[in-house]
């Protein structure tokens, strides 16, 4: 794989992600409706079912391009739930007829959906597809850089710990070219630079050296960044924008085992969801205020 495949391969991931962080919120929105006071029509019932299974194709194919070794199974669970989608409507309908009238359909309706994205077995479950989905892309990228590639890109040392980033920059998240060690004010990239410096509007102390030098790898642009590390056996992954849809913020991170840098302070405001082997956690902000203490205050964990 060269730096262009794995710059490719950072886009598509994002790609990913947002298609399956869409499909948790829309498991929220229905539970939402189901537990308030809201008057619902069937429409919006019908609607939520159909964006979910338009969210699930696009994650199907994401995964496709990133996990080559397990599309037979991806589309052969993948056609499972969109079978079972396309039964739900008619199934419910008559049995919220049979329950009691027209009046309790579109009730019984939302109560199949969220059973269908629940699933009695995580196994069987739209839930537990898009966690396996997560875990399998996750399990590819921590091994999918070859030596040679990281080798030979710039790095910067993290100030006061023994940490190394090494930087593959898709455009913007440098302002100077070339190998080596690179001076950290040389990082552009928005949240890098908030991880590595903090808040310069804050006064926070970094901890002492590091006994190692563990390294990191960063894909960087002006505004996004990807980071996994350390490289070696990656135990966190982040994504993180400083403005993305709708001009918010976004921070999130996939740990594949018990979170070390993510401990319940660290991820106080997140929203987080299990997966099978392992663990998502995201969070929404102002670009210009809240997410940058967030990102400080994350940087001063990770590089611990």
């Amino acid at each position: 794989m060269n730096p262009t495949d794995c710059t490719l391969q950072v886009m598509r991931l994002g790609r990913l992600l947002e298609n399956a962080r869409e499909l948790v919120g829309l498991l929220e929105d229905a539970r939402e409706k189901r537990e308030g006071d809201f008057i619902l029509d069937r429409q919006y019932v019908s609607s939520l079912i159909d964006r979910t299974v338009e969210k699930l194709g696009a994650l199907v194919f994401d995964a496709y391009v990133l996990t080559p070794g397990a599309r037979d199974r991806l589309y052969e669970d993948h056609d499972g739930l969109r079978s079972e989608a396309a039964s739900l409507q008619e199934r419910v309908m008559q049995g919220g007829r049979a329950a009691g009238g027209e009046e309790h359909e579109e009730y019984a309706l939302l109560d199949a959906y969220i059973a269908w994205m629940k699933g009695k077995k995580p196994e069987t479950s739209v839930r537990g597809f898009v966690g396996r989905i997560v875990d399998r892309v996750f399990e590819e990228l921590g091994k999918s850089v070859p030596a040679s590639v990281v080798g030979g890109l710039p790095f910067v040392e993290v100030p006061g710990t023994g940490v190394v980033v090494r930087v593959l920059d898709m455009g913007g998240g440098l302002d100077v070219t070339g190998t080596g060690r690179l001076d950290p004010g040389h990082v552009t990239c928005g949240p890098l630079r908030l991880l590595i410096h903090g808040d310069p509007e804050e006064e926070a102390s970094r901890p002492g050296p590091g006994a190692g030098r563990a390294s990191w790898l960063a894909f960087t642009s002006g505004e996004h960044l990807s980071l996994r590390g350390p490289i070696e056996a990656p135990r966190l992954f982040m994504e993180a924008t400083l403005q993305g849809r709708g001009g918010m913020g976004l921070v999130l991170m996939y740990s594949p085992a018990a979170p070390g840098p993510q401990s319940s302070e660290a991820l106080q405001g997140f929203s987080e969801e299990p997966t099978p082997a392992g663990r998502v956690a995201w969070r929404l902000g102002d670009p210009a205020v809240e997410m940058r203490a967030v990102l400080a205050s994350l940087g001063r964990r990770i590089f611990a």
